[in-house]
């Protein structure tokens, strides 16, 4: 993919309400295979589509970064103002109906 093709990409991202998008390399990004045990330790561990185990292992993702040169990071900022409305949207995170419990000290978002 060219570089210009990215603002494909960029363009999709704004539409969809998303507040940091920069281009980068992908050898900058860094990754460490501790993170899928800190999936393990959430609540809705296996129980989101986008979340392990619902998606490919750790190592494909390797592999999948690394067959790219360039990419985007894509990222939403979330603002609460108490522990009742930091629930609602970390509920909202989560797939249609999904109503467990939340860990106040998780701030994962």
């Amino acid at each position: 993919m060219a570089y210009e093709d990215l603002a494909v990409f960029r363009d999709m991202a704004k539409e969809q309400g998303a507040e940091i998008i920069e281009q980068i390399y992908t050898d900058e990004i860094v990754t460490d295979f501790r993170t899928t045990y800190k999936c393990m330790t959430c609540l809705k561990y296996g129980k989101k589509p986008t979340c392990p185990p619902n998606i490919p292992d750790f190592d494909y993702f390797n592999r999948l970064i690394n067959s790219y040169k360039y990419g985007l990071l894509v990222g939403k900022s979330y603002r609460y103002s108490d522990e009742e409305e930091f629930k609602r949207i970390r509920e909202e995170s989560g797939p249609p109906g999904s109503r467990d419990s939340i860990n106040s000290g998780t701030s994962g978002i």
